[in-house]
């Protein structure tokens, strides 16, 4: 298959969806704004990709402003700017020679993606009626709402790779995008800036403005998610910095540079920096903060000692290492009795059991959220239900399995790899120093949240992981004698990937039909193992909270509970019911059994099982109150064996 074949069946799903847009009944704005993608894009690839460095990040206000929402119209705008820029196959051929983007590694994370969407179909064929469903829904409003699949969650990290493919390539052709993407992405990010200042002072939508109200003394106006906002903020904030010291760099000396225009622009780059900044400060995101601190640290070290010789620079790294680390335990230390920790070790705990339920190939991608209730901690379920990792690797592991994981972070580890070595040969090069840095911040701040599940968010990182291979790439080409990569860029690639997504797919399938089923563990249901009371009765204890699980076609649980003591500091015990999303009552608990009548609803996801979750309002030790005992663990009540009941 030629190269432009190969780039028009890559078209195909973008251009379906774009041309969607147009042809199906949506609003003349979304129509006027997709098709004008579209068409820019056609015309001139680099302009395109700028309109998406300036309009994706500003998805949401778009939607709010314009009165479009739910619909995902940053995802629409990039889509449009993907199907035109891959009917244009002949802006790349006449640039054959340059950085190439990491793609026999995108190949594999592509596979991985592919081959777990096509599982989850065959998965949800079992389902009457609802893989058609499925289908019709990717056919008439993808962008409207979730599929059964993870087709939309898929096509939205493809998304991320074909913007970094895009960004590279088309830096390849058009050397003035160095300058102007880290232009039009600052500008975005000071818009964004400048709608949370606004919305600080009550001038905002009111949907905005309610959000506002949620979040507290938090502040983010274009996206929702205050860590995501931050994870933004830093990234760019790195940008703004490279490009005001590459200004500065270039002059030959600081009273050239004071007298010149570039002291101006340098200014201006600092200004926005500092928009960014404070941006990122008003997010009150801690991980967001403390990682710009460190990258700053880093990048100060890199620029300063940019002349130095090699073993200077390493004692230096290794000074500000032994710093970090030192940084790092006082600060793990200060946060052991914060509660914020207590719930991200909670979240860790939900991912590596999620993990170790499909390890090798996952539960398919996008089905976290849905299938959290099965593997979080009591705790955490009776607050959320339902959550994602609050850790994108995690996320990403628990979705695409440890071979997905590993794809993913191949590919990460690629790009910044590259962009280190070309720091390496050219120190002085500070914007590609600023670009590396900007998007090791997001992938930082990925460790305690998700901002790539932000498409505002994530548009703008795959498009700077472009940047950062593109100026790399360039950097480590003009050194002399090294070797240039030749040949016909998609053979390999294509191979690869195509070996890797037949793999993953047998593998795949070969879970694919089985349920995923709650894991045996206290950690999950917050129970003791079965024990046997002196009166015969099976029971296990509790805690503070517990869980147990039926099977999904189940409608009516009695769960039968005691408190083996009337000990008047003890007795009765409140335990607390709450079951698919609503509290299902309260029941004051004594020393004979009780029965616990909890109605359970349809479940709307494809899980196997329902969860009930139960809440203990206090915990004792047996051994104090029970004479006889020595059982010093803290337990709630005693919860026996289950009737179930299955009404038609």
């Amino acid at each position: 298959m030629t190269s432009r074949a190969r780039r028009l069946a890559l078209a195909a799903v973008p251009l379906w969806f774009t041309f969607a847009i147009v042809f199906f009944h949506t609003p003349w704005r979304t129509k006027f704004l997709v098709s004008s993608v579209f068409a820019a894009t056609v015309v001139a690839p680099s302009y395109g990709l700028l309109i998406v460095a300036a309009l994706a990040p500003l998805g949401r206000l778009i939607e709010i402003g314009l009165d479009l929402q739910p619909y995902r119209i940053g995802e629409a705008i990039t889509l449009a700017f993907l199907a035109g820029w891959l009917l244009r196959p002949d802006t790349d051929r006449r640039f054959r020679s340059g950085p190439r983007a990491p793609a026999v590694a995108m190949a594999l994370v592509a596979a991985a993606v592919c081959a777990s969407i096509v599982a989850q179909a065959v998965r949800v064929s079992q389902y009457a009626g609802e893989l058609p469903d499925t289908l019709g829904i990717l056919f008439q409003a993808y962008y409207l709402v979730p599929d059964r699949i993870g087709f939309d969650a898929g096509a939205r990290l493809l998304e991320g790779l074909g913007l970094l493919a895009a960004t590279t390539m088309l830096l390849r052709a058009d050397v003035r995008l160095a300058v102007r993407l880290p232009v039009v992405m600052t500008a975005a990010a000071i818009a964004a800036a400048l709608s949370s200042l606004l919305a600080t002072r009550g001038i905002a939508p009111a949907e905005v403005l309610a959000e506002q109200a949620r979040l507290g003394s938090r502040i983010s106006a274009h996206v929702a998610d205050v860590n995501a906002a931050a994870s933004y903020f830093g990234m760019l904030l790195f940008v703004a910095l490279g490009m005001a010291a590459r200004r500065w760099s270039a002059a030959a000396g600081w009273r050239t540079w004071l007298r010149s225009r570039a002291f101006l622009i340098s200014l201006l780059w600092l200004a926005a920096a500092g928009a960014e900044a404070v941006a990122l400060r008003a997010t009150g995101s801690r991980t967001g903060v403390a990682a710009a601190a460190i990258m700053f640290s880093v990048a100060a070290v890199l620029a300063a000692t940019a002349r130095a010789r090699p073993r200077a620079r390493a004692v230096t790294f290794a000074v500000l290492a032994v710093a970090a680390v030192a940084a790092g335990a006082w600060r793990a230390r200060a946060l052991q009795n914060d509660p914020g920790t207590s719930f991200r070790r909670q979240f860790t705990i939900a991912s590596v059991h999620m993990i170790a339920a499909r390890p090798a190939v996952g539960v398919g991608i996008g089905q976290y959220y849905d299938t959290s209730p099965l593997f979080l901690t009591p705790e955490m379920a009776w607050v959320y239900g339902a959550q994602n990792a609050h850790n994108y690797f995690l996320q990403i592991g628990g979705e695409l399995g440890l071979v997905g994981l590993a794809f993913f972070l191949g590919l990460m580890i690629v790009v910044v790899w590259q962009g280190a070595r070309a720091l390496a040969v050219r120190p002085d090069d500070l914007r590609l120093l600023g670009c590396l840095c900007g998007a090791v911040v997001l992938l930082i701040t990925s460790l305690t949240g998700h901002p790539l599940l932000v498409d505002e968010v994530a548009s703008t990182f795959w498009m700077l992981l472009g940047l950062v291979v593109a100026l790399s790439g360039s950097a480590l080409r003009s050194v002399p004698g090294n070797v240039v990569e030749s040949g016909r860029p998609w053979r390999r690639p294509a191979a690869v990937g195509g070996v890797a997504f037949a793999a993953l797919l047998v593998a795949a399938l070969s879970v694919a039909r089985r349920p995923i089923e709650p894991p045996i563990s206290t950690a999950v249901d917050g129970m003791e193992p079965w024990e046997t009371a002196p009166d015969g009765a099976r029971f296990r204890w509790t805690h503070e909270s517990a869980s147990v699980f039926v099977p999904r076609d189940v409608t009516r649980v009695y769960i039968p509970v005691r408190l083996p003591t009337d000990n008047p500091r003890i007795a009765p015990i409140a335990v607390d019911v709450h079951a698919g999303g609503a509290t299902r009552g309260r029941m004051l608990v004594g020393d004979s059994w009780a029965i616990l009548n909890v109605e359970l609803a349809p479940l709307q996801s494809l899980l196997g099982y329902k969860r009930v979750d139960l809440r203990m309002d206090k915990t004792w030790q047996p051994a104090i109150y029970l004479p006889g005992s020595s059982d010093l663990r803290r337990v709630g009540v005693q919860v026996g064996d289950l009737k179930l009941f299955r009404e038609y």
